[in-house]
């Protein structure tokens, strides 16, 4: 529709970030689609430690679920993110704060189905996309999907954007 909507979400991380990076993960049956973001900084407190933590902005709920809260020596900004599998988070690149370097390397796995840091990566190891227990217990449903929870909490800020979610795709 080339239309830009604002909606409210619930929880979620406090303070301002920055330089973070994201990645999304639809449920089995399309019940959910969840946002993972990953990182970042308070742009403004720059001397606070960068945050290491995973967060999962799950919609049409609009509901936020931290899954991982990650380790402060961890944590890092400007960095880049993909899937390269359905499971699989890669994170690249980065700084650290202070100019120090990234702890742990450049590169970065998180298994997106257990929300846990991975040791490595293997291109011939991976699995489906199952939506993390976390996000199952904010958004109801299961692993494959079966969201329950279909609208914000708050209410729909704006009803173009309510529509936009009741209509049914193919």
């Amino acid at each position: 529709g080339n239309n830009w909507y604002k909606q409210n979400t619930t929880g979620g991380p406090t303070g301002t970030r920055a330089r973070g990076c994201a990645v999304v993960a639809a449920a089995k049956d399309a019940s959910s689609y969840n946002i993972y973001y990953y990182g970042g900084y308070d742009a403004l407190n720059v001397t606070k430690p960068f945050y290491d933590e995973m967060w999962v902005l799950s919609v049409p709920s609009f509901t936020w679920t931290m899954v991982n809260s990650g380790t402060p020596d961890h944590g890092r900004a400007g960095h880049k993110c993909f899937r390269p599998y359905p499971d699989q988070m890669m994170i690249v690149g980065g700084f650290a704060p202070t100019g120090s370097c990234v702890k742990d390397g450049v590169i970065a796995m998180f298994n997106l189905s257990s929300a846990q840091w991975m040791d490595g990566y293997d291109p011939a190891k991976y699995s489906d996309y199952q939506v993390p227990k976390p996000v199952v217990v904010a958004v109801h449903g299961n692993g494959d999907g079966g969201a329950e929870i279909l609208t914000p909490s708050v209410g729909w800020d704006d009803k173009a954007l309510r529509d936009v979610f009741a209509k049914k795709y193919d």
